[in-house]
C-alpha cells in the first residue's frame, strides 16, 4: 500500500521545486517515476500546479525532440493523472497519436461488412432471431464488464437481465441482430474489490473451454470457446521464507517482517522515525552502514567493497524490484554523501550505487557475515562494536579488500550531529569540500556586473546561491585558482589570501593584447607569493590559420618566464573537426621542455593522449569541467585513463556551466563533480576528496 500522506509530507512542494529546477537546467526526469510521483502528490497539491509542472517538462521534451519521453509521459498521465482528452489537448503527440479517438469496440470496418449473419444460425436454426434498429436500441455488445460481472453492480437499463444472454453483431443495413440462446455457465471468477485511484494486481488471462448445461436434448448441447479474464493473486503474495540467517519464519509481506524483526528502525521505510530531523537521520544511517561494512568485511573495507561483495554473493534474487518509497529514501540518503544517482535509477539486482545498500536485502546479505551476537547488537543499537572479533579476510576469500589509503575517507566511527563534519580516525574532514582549480574572476564579474574588477570570489558564490539557478549539489568551496589570461586585465596588486591562488598568462585568443610592457608586468607578478601559476597559455586552432604561427611565437616567449615553483596552465584546443586535439597536443609537446609541471586545463583528449603526456611529463595533471557531459566515447575513455591522483576539477567560470546556462561560477563546482563522477561511476564525495588533495598538493594552497 502506498503511503500517500507520507510522500506528501516528505516531498510536497520540494519535489515540485526540484522538477522546476531540472526543467530550468534543460534536464528531463524519468517519465514513469515523474508521473507516478505527481500522482502521489495529487491529493494534497493543487491540480493546476501539478499540471503546470508536467507541461513544463513536456515543453522541454518537445524542444529536445524526445518523442519517446513524450509518448511514455502521455501514456502514464492518461493512466494516473488526467483524462485522454486532457492529454491530447495539453500534451499532444509528436507522432500524431490521439488517445481520445481510440474506440473501445473490437469490431473493425472490415469485420462489420463481413459479419452480417451469426454463424450460430447455421448450426442451430431453432434459435429465435430478434431484429432491432441499432440507432434506437441500447443493446450492448458482448463484453465482460468489471463493474457488472465482478462487482455485481446493477445496471440502470431496464433490460439488464437479458443483455448478458445476447450477442449483438452490427450489420451494414443499420440493424442489430440479437441471437437469443441458452445461457452458458462459467466458473465464478475470484472476486476483486476495486479501489478507485489505486492500481490492481495484474490480471491473468485464462483461456477456458466451457460447455453449457444439458437442456434436455443432445442436439441443444453446444461448446463455447470463450476468453475470460480471471483476476488471481500473483505469486509475490504467497508466503516467503525469511532470508535472514537462522530465521524460519514464512511471511506474505517479507519486507515488513525483516524491517520490523531484524533491522534497526532507522533503516525502515515502512514506519520511519518522524521525531528526528531528516539530515540527522541520514547521518545516523551512514554511520550505521559504515559500522556494519567494517564489521562484516574488515577494517580496510568501504562502501564500494560492500557493493562488490553483495553483487558477487548472489544473495539478492534476480529482477528484484525497488519500491518507489525505497528509491526516495535512497535518493535522500545519497545526497549528503555526494553519491550520484545512476542514469538508469537505483537498482539492487545488481547493486549500482552505495546508496542502494540502504535496501533491506543488501543489509541482510551483509548481516549474514556476522555472528548472532553482533546481528542482535546491530538490530538494537544500529551499530556493531569494534571490539568484537570478526573473521579476517584471507587470500582465498571472495570478499574484496581496498587499499588502506582510502581508510580515512570511509571508516566513520562517530558523527557529530548537527554539524557539517564527520569524525574519521580522529581527523576532522569537512563533508563535500571542493576546490576549483581554474576560473576567471574578471570575466565572470563582467558578465554579471559589467565590470571586470572590484568583486571577490565570495561575491560570485553569493550571486549563484541567491539566484534562481541554484547549484544542485551545495559544497563548501575550500579554495581555488583565479586565472587572469587577458593581459589587459592583469591586476596591479594581487590582493588575495590563501586558500586562493592567482595565475597570470596570455590566452591564445588574446595574443593581440600582448606587448613588451605587459611581458615585463607578468614577470613582476610571478614574483608575488600569491601568484602560483603561469597561465593559461597555449595553442587554439579555432582561430584563423594565419594566427597559428603568432600563437606559437607568443607561447615560446611566455615559456621563458616558466619556473619550477610555478605551475604551467595549458590551454590546448584543436580544430572544430578535431575535438580530441591530437595535432595541437603533439605540437605543444614539441615546444615544451620536460622540466615543467603542466596543468592540462579543460582536457578533452583520449586515453592515448593521456598516456603520451604522462610518459613525457612525470608531474602532469588533468583538469575537467562540465563539458565532460558532452564527451564522446573516446573522450570518456581518456577521462577514465587519468589516475585519480592526477585529476583536477574546474568550473572555467563563466563558461561551461553544467546543464547549460549563461553564467557559471565556482559555486557550481559540486555540479561539475557530479557530472565527472557519473562518467567515472564513482562517489561524488570520493572524487571531491581526491581532487581537493591534488589541488592543494599541486598549487601548495
Amino acid at each position: 500500500m502506498y503511503r500517500r500522506s507520507t510522500i506528501r509530507q516528505e516531498r510536497g512542494e520540494h519535489y515540485l521545486d526540484f522538477v522546476r529546477r531540472k526543467t530550468s537546467l534543460r534536464s528531463l526526469v524519468d517519465p514513469r517515476t515523474f508521473v507516478y510521483d505527481l500522482g502521489l502528490l495529487s491529493d494534497g497539491t493543487s491540480h493546476t500546479t501539478i499540471c503546470e509542472v508536467l507541461k513544463g517538462q513536456y515543453r522541454l521534451a518537445k524542444d529536445l525532440g524526445d518523442s519517446r519521453w513524450i509518448e511514455t509521459t502521455r501514456r502514464e498521465t492518461a493512466t494516473i493523472l488526467c483524462s485522454d482528452r486532457w492529454v491530447d489537448d495539453n500534451l499532444p503527440s509528436l507522432l500524431g497519436n490521439h488517445r481520445s479517438r481510440r474506440t473501445k469496440t473490437s469490431h473493425t470496418a472490415e469485420a462489420t461488412s463481413s459479419m452480417c449473419v451469426d454463424i450460430r444460425l447455421k448450426t442451430n436454426p431453432n434459435l429465435e432471431v430478434l431484429r432491432t434498429n441499432a440507432a434506437d436500441s441500447n443493446a450492448r455488445s458482448m463484453e465482460i464488464s468489471d463493474s457488472s460481472e465482478v462487482h455485481g453492480e446493477a445496471d440502470s437499463s431496464a433490460d439488464h437481465d437479458t443483455a448478458d444472454q445476447e450477442c449483438g453483431i452490427s450489420a451494414p443495413t443499420g440493424l442489430m441482430v440479437n441471437v437469443r440462446e441458452p445461457e452458458p455457465t462459467f466458473p465464478e471468477p475470484i472476486p476483486v474489490i476495486h479501489n478507485p485511484g489505486k492500481r490492481m494486481h495484474p490480471a491473468r488471462h485464462v483461456e477456458a473451454k466451457q460447455s453449457t448445461q444439458d437442456v434436455g436434448s443432445k442436439r441443444a448441447r453446444m461448446d463455447h470457446n470463450l476468453s475470460i479474464t480471471v483476476l488471481t493473486k500473483p505469486s509475490s503474495h504467497l508466503a516467503q521464507l525469511c532470508p535472514f540467517p537462522n530465521c524460519v519464519k514464512r511471511e506474505k509481506k517479507i519486507k515488513r517482517h525483516v524491517q520490523r524483526q531484524h533491522l534497526p528502525r532507522i533503516f525502515s521505510d515502512i514506519k520511519p522515525i518522524r521525531s528526528i530531523d531528516e539530515s540527522v537521520l541520514c547521518q545516523l544511517q551512514y554511520s550505521s552502514l559504515i559500522s556494519l561494512v567494517i564489521s562484516a568485511l574488515g577494517q580496510n573495507a568501504d562502501v564500494y567493497s560492500a557493493v562488490n561483495y553483495v553483487n558477487q554473493s548472489g544473495g539478492i534474487p534476480k529482477n528484484t524490484s525497488v519500491h518507489p518509497d525505497t528509491i526516495a529514501c535512497m535518493r535522500k540518503f545519497s545526497v549528503p554523501q555526494g553519491w550520484a544517482e545512476p542514469p538508469e535509477g537505483f537498482t539492487v539486482s545488481p547493486v549500482n550505487s552505495p546508496a542502494a545498500l540502504f535496501h533491506w536485502r543488501c543489509l541482510v546479505v551483509l548481516l549474514s557475515l556476522l555472528p548472532p551476537i553482533q546481528r542482535d547488537e546491530f538490530r538494537v543499537d544500529g551499530r556493531v562494536r569494534s571490539d568484537i572479533k570478526h573473521p579476517t579476510n584471507t587470500e582465498d576469500s571472495q570478499v574484496p579488500v581496498v587499499d588502506s589509503s582510502t581508510e580515512d575517507e570511509f571508516t566513520v566511527i562517530d558523527v557529530s550531529y548537527g554539524s557539517d563534519v564527520e569524525v574519521c580516525n580522529e581527523k576532522i574532514i569537512t563533508v563535500n569540500e571542493a576546490f576549483d582549480s581554474h576560473f576567471h574572476l574578471d570575466r565572470t564579474s563582467f558578465r554579471i556586473w559589467k565590470k571586470s574588477s572590484g568583486k571577490s570570489v565570495d561575491d560570485l558564490i553569493s550571486y549563484s546561491l541567491s539566484g534562481n539557478q541554484h547549484p544542485q549539489l551545495d559544497v563548501s568551496v575550500a579554495g581555488g585558482v583565479i586565472v587572469y589570461s587577458e593581459p589587459s586585465t592583469h591586476p596591479e596588486i594581487v590582493s588575495v589570501e590563501r586558500p586562493w591562488g592567482v595565475a597570470v598568462g596570455v590566452h591564445p585568443k588574446h595574443i593581440e593584447e600582448f606587448s613588451r610592457d605587459r611581458f615585463l608586468h607578468m614577470k613582476e607578478l610571478l614574483n608575488r607569493p600569491h601568484v602560483v601559476a603561469l597561465g593559461e597559455v597555449g595553442l587554439d586552432r579555432t582561430v584563423p590559420v594565419k594566427l597559428w604561427r603568432r600563437q606559437e611565437d607568443v607561447l615560446c616567449q611566455v615559456l621563458t618566464l616558466s619556473r619550477k615553483d610555478k605551475v604551467l596552465v595549458l590551454h590546448l584546443r584543436g580544430t572544430p573537426a578535431d575535438r580530441i586535439g591530437m595535432d595541437v597536443h603533439a605540437r605543444c609537446m614539441q615546444i615544451l621542455h620536460t622540466s615543467c609541471d603542466p596543468d592540462q586545463h579543460c582536457f578533452t583528449g583520449d586515453a592515448r593522449l593521456v598516456k603520451e603526456w604522462m610518459n613525457s611529463f612525470s608531474h602532469v595533471y588533468f583538469g575537467f569541467t562540465g563539458a565532460v557531459d558532452t564527451f564522446s566515447t573516446d573522450q570518456i575513455d581518456g577521462l577514465r585513463a587519468v589516475p585519480m591522483n592526477r585529476m583536477l576539477l574546474e568550473t572555467d567560470s563563466p563558461y561551461m556551466k553544467p546543464g547549460g546556462g549563461y553564467i557559471n561560477t565556482p559555486a557550481f563546482i559540486g555540479d561539475v563533480a557530479t557530472v565527472v563522477a557519473s562518467k567515472l561511476q564513482i562517489s561524488v564525495r570520493y572524487l571531491l576528496n581526491e581532487t581537493v588533495k591534488n589541488c592543494r598538493k599541486l598549487y601548495a594552497l
